[in-house]
């Protein structure tokens, strides 16, 4: 009953807006500039992915695929107005338009979502939830589809911290943002400038990581026939 609900949840958000709305990958360069990246973000999260519709949908191939990621903690928005995200920590989303390689992208790189694996990631919303319907019920893109996403580790969330102590508007309110003892965000004084490591260019290696937040209000699996359903292309 819950997977049947989600699953028409997910078609009523596709239905409503008609079709995907993907947006121009942001320039932040190769290795990307986590700056850069955060502050082109609609959302900037920790996410662990879940599933993939690779192998389940006949549309679905290496170079253009859907995903669904647990959102573990959510930091900063730079919509248009700031997103408050609210409900979004803790719920498990689906994300559209991974890749690896992928069209469009220089050699080698793209945005990839391995089953388990957890990073930051950046994502926007590419079809609105249905009216009424929690912004969880919206289907996600990734923001830039050469990169993906950043390694969870410590240089890496001290970029956010950064960004986000510079731009205190941008910041997630503490009640939307997850668990706090796993996702508050360090205080640094004075602010330091990144140096996270840059895009996915095919490894997934962490140098430095942190503990992945465990406690995502979530029911594994529960959007693998979501995933496998949705074809996106």
């Amino acid at each position: 009953m819950l997977l049947s609900s989600l699953l028409v949840a997910a078609t009523a958000a596709l239905s409503a807006s008609a079709q995907l709305t993907f947006q121009s990958a942001p320039n932040c360069g190769l290795p990307a500039d986590p700056t850069c990246l955060i502050k082109n973000a609609q959302y900037t999260v920790v996410g662990t992915v879940m599933s993939t519709n690779l192998g389940s949908s006949p549309l679905a191939t290496p170079g253009s695929y859907n995903a669904t990621v647990a959102i573990r903690c959510l930091w900063g928005s730079f919509s248009s107005p700031p997103s408050p995200g609210t409900g979004l920590a803790g719920a498990t989303v689906l994300v559209a338009n991974f890749g690896f390689p992928k069209a469009g992208c220089p050699a080698n790189t793209g945005s990839q979502a391995v089953v388990n694996d957890t990073r930051i990631m950046f994502l926007y919303v590419a079809a609105p939830a249905p009216n009424g319907a929690p912004t969880s019920q919206a289907v996600f893109a990734v923001q830039d589809i050469c990169v993906g996403g950043l390694p969870y580790n410590s240089a890496n969330v001290q970029v956010v911290a950064s960004v986000l102590e510079q731009f205190p508007s941008n910041k997630i309110p503490l009640a939307n943002q997850g668990i706090q003892s796993q996702c508050a965000l360090p205080v640094l004084t004075p602010p330091t400038t990144g140096t996270g490591a840059g895009g996915n260019t095919g490894s997934t290696s962490s140098p430095t990581a942190v503990t992945v937040p465990g406690s995502a209000s979530i029911v594994e699996g529960r959007f693998v026939a979501v995933a496998a359903a949705v074809l996106l292309g």
